[in-house]
């Protein structure tokens, strides 16, 4: 004897696929006792086709979002136990594990990315590509100390600036840390800009180059360098001067220049060429076209 079914059916067809146009159904007085099918509901037989749910509400925020085949999910899941979950609970956990699989990929793509610079540092590669901060200083300085003991690295390190300049005495403990380390020549390669501290950076490496568009900007230290340092060290005129001192003589002692040569230029902004930083003394030599590699050969060998 046929038996009532509740208002709301969501009808799936004969690969118990749910399409999305019956998200619900309502079945009308003349047809209560069948499904979407025209398949009659019997008490002693159970049928496939159709799931019921009391109210339209219940089935909306279970079905709203499903958008591929229950069976082919149940199908692919790897628990034993999803066989018996409803199409929501399903649909729930295959959710759940696709934001996890984003989650997962975009660490991934951040550890491959790590683990590049890794590999490169290993090989004797260190790229300063951001401001000179006083930790980024800290983490390159670490690192030609440890190249330094390495015996796997017997000749030199490469070292590849792209900076705007940063913090004064970040960029001077990390051109002192390129003298101490003379036992592994650390050469330094200008790709982009080198301004300002990271110019002092460059013209303290053992072979110095740059890049054929790469540009050079020299000046005198100002207050606004000391923004990230202690107030009390930028209210002292005199550690200022003392500064200005010391990069001078960097670049007199580096380029071969007077001392009052030096200080003229560097009491405005003075951007270079990669020829006029070659002419000016600040790098060797300015990296050639593939047609002559010779510098290259110098760099990477």
């Amino acid at each position: 004897m046929p038996v009532s079914v509740p208002k709301t059916l969501v009808p799936y067809d004969d690969e118990n696929n749910i399409p999305l146009r019956y998200h619900y159904q309502r079945t009308k007085k003349r047809r209560v006792h069948e499904d979407i099918f025209g398949e009659l509901f019997n008490a002693d037989s159970d049928n496939d086709y159709c799931e019921a749910y009391d109210s339209e509400s219940k089935l909306y925020d279970h079905f709203d979002f499903v958008q591929e085949p229950y069976k082919a999910r149940v199908d692919n899941d790897d628990d034993d136990d999803d066989a018996s979950d409803s199409p929501y609970e399903v649909a729930q956990k295959i959710k759940k594990r696709e934001e996890e699989g984003e989650e997962e990929g975009e660490k991934e793509g951040e550890d491959t990315w790590k683990g590049l610079l890794e590999v490169l540092n290993r090989e004797g590669l260190i790229f300063i590509g951001q401001e000179i901060t006083m930790k980024l200083a800290n983490s390159v300085i670490s690192l030609m100390v440890y190249l330094d003991q390495e015996d796997k690295h017997d000749q030199h390190t490469t070292m590849f600036i792209n900076s705007p300049g940063g913090s004064i005495l970040g960029g001077l403990a990390i051109y002192d840390t390129i003298d101490l380390v003379r036992g592994k020549e650390v050469q330094t390669i200008a790709v982009g800009i080198a301004a300002s501290i990271a110019s002092v950076v460059l013209i303290g490496g053992g072979l110095r180059v740059a890049f054929n568009t790469a540009r050079v900007m020299i000046h005198q230290p100002r207050m606004k360098a000391f923004e990230d340092e202690s107030t009390e060290i930028a209210r002292e005129v005199g550690v200022l001067l003392d500064l200005r001192n010391s990069i001078t003589e960097i670049y007199v002692r580096k380029t071969g220049r007077t001392y009052m040569s030096i200080t003229r230029d560097l009491e405005v902004d003075k951007f270079l060429t990669a020829m006029q930083a070659r002419a000016y003394g600040i790098v060797d030599a300015v990296a050639p076209k593939k047609s002559d590699d010779s510098i290259l050969d110098l760099i990477f060998s």
